[in-house]
């Protein structure tokens, strides 16, 4: 309603769940579709530079937000090149990823981003849509489910990636810190994970693992019927929707952050994982096969699933505490917590002396018999 766009609802037999349940799919009537031809654009033929984070757990890249823009610029055959980083810090714009045209930076907005580089990602594939559009040629009805899919992965796949990524306490401090900041100094590599996941959290911070589970293996089932026999989404041949949903089932399927959750579901589901091989043979070769599936006992699944019905916590909010705590804290606790605080405390002081010795201030030291020189010569010139 709010774009103006006419909808049809319909019941498709093929999108089951399970057993007789259906579930509705929104198809954007678009008429006319207009889109920029299948021949190239002129700046196709330019090779392009993307920065973008550095390959990590046998993915292409650490962020899925990179390898969704990697995946549609393969599947483009755009002539480009890739330039990995360890740290939006090296990256010439502070933001990944990023796509040098050699004419203009596409990419970084005016406003701060969060490190999951979803904002980014949508410029740059809004920008690679006027060079080349995958989904140019489709009929009406064909980009109409491009659409209604995209929106799914979207509102679904995506958020499922974040939270299991920076959300969930397991999987956060188990790999996603040391994995984003390998590369910084200590302290720096304990509070600057933290600082990115309360950015995120602002966005995603309302979002449970019961709910992110439930939700993926919906679509999980939806996807795999739709996939049944099919190297590719729609038309025989890659679209939009196909580097949207490589980046991110591909990330569930290797990313060891869904080793509990997303892994052992996705598994089940033998037309994605062909899919997803079908695409990594061709366009993304050389990347190993997926790990084994993870497998929890009881007991542990029981002990993880009271850790994540704990509220997502900034670092701020732990340190400084949030004044809503009803229940009384035992005096070792308490013994714990201070200790804690002046562990913080400690590595803020740290922080804050590192970066005064690096660029903040600069300190110049002089020798005496310099000084004397310098007043020597000056009274040589009166």
């Amino acid at each position: 309603k709010q774009s103006g766009i006419p909808y049809l609802y319909t019941f498709h037999g093929e999108f089951c769940v399970s057993g007789a349940n259906k579930v509705a799919i929104i198809i954007p009537l678009l008429l006319p579709h207009t889109s920029v031809d299948v021949e190239t654009s002129p700046a196709a033929r330019k090779t392009m530079q993307l920065q973008q984070w550095s390959k990590h757990w046998d993915l292409p890249s650490l962020s899925t937000a990179c390898t969704h823009v990697e995946a549609y610029m393969r599947f483009a055959d755009l002539a480009f090149t890739v330039q990995e980083n360890d740290s939006v810090a090296t990256s010439p714009s502070g933001v990944l990823p990023t796509l040098d045209t050699s004419e203009e930076v596409v990419g970084p907005g005016k406003v701060d981003q969060t490190i999951d580089g979803e904002d980014s990602a949508r410029r740059i594939l809004a920008y690679l849509k006027t060079v080349k559009d995958l989904d140019a040629g489709l009929s009406p009805e064909e980009f109409g489910e491009v659409q209604a899919f995209s929106e799914l992965a979207r509102s679904k796949l995506v958020p499922a990636t974040i939270y299991f990524t920076f959300l969930d306490p397991i999987m956060f401090k188990k790999h996603t810190q040391g994995a984003y900041a390998a590369t910084l100094p200590t302290p720096l590599n304990r509070i600057t994970p933290w600082r990115w996941r309360t950015a995120v959290a602002k966005s995603y911070g309302n979002l449970t693992a019961s709910q992110v589970i439930a939700d993926v293996e919906m679509v999980y089932s939806i996807l795999d019927n739709r996939l049944e026999g099919r190297d590719y989404f729609v038309a025989g041949r890659p679209t939009s929707i196909d580097a949207l949903l490589y980046a991110h089932l591909n990330y569930h399927r290797y990313a060891p952050v869904g080793e509990i959750d997303l892994r052992p579901v996705l598994g089940k589901y033998k037309a994605i994982a062909k899919y997803l091989e079908f695409i990594r043979s061709n366009q993304f070769k050389g990347q190993p096969k997926p790990p084994p599936v993870f497998q929890l006992t009881d007991e542990e699944k029981r002990e993880a699933a009271a850790v994540r019905e704990v509220k997502t916590q900034s670092w701020s909010e732990w340190f400084y505490g949030s004044g809503t705590s009803k229940t009384k804290r035992t005096e070792k606790e308490n013994r714990f917590k201070r200790r804690s605080q002046i562990f913080m405390g400690f590595m803020a002081s740290a922080v804050a002396v590192y970066g005064l010795l690096s660029n903040v201030v600069g300190l110049e030291f002089y020798d005496s018999d310099d000084e004397d020189e310098e007043e020597e010569d000056e009274n040589d010139r009166e």
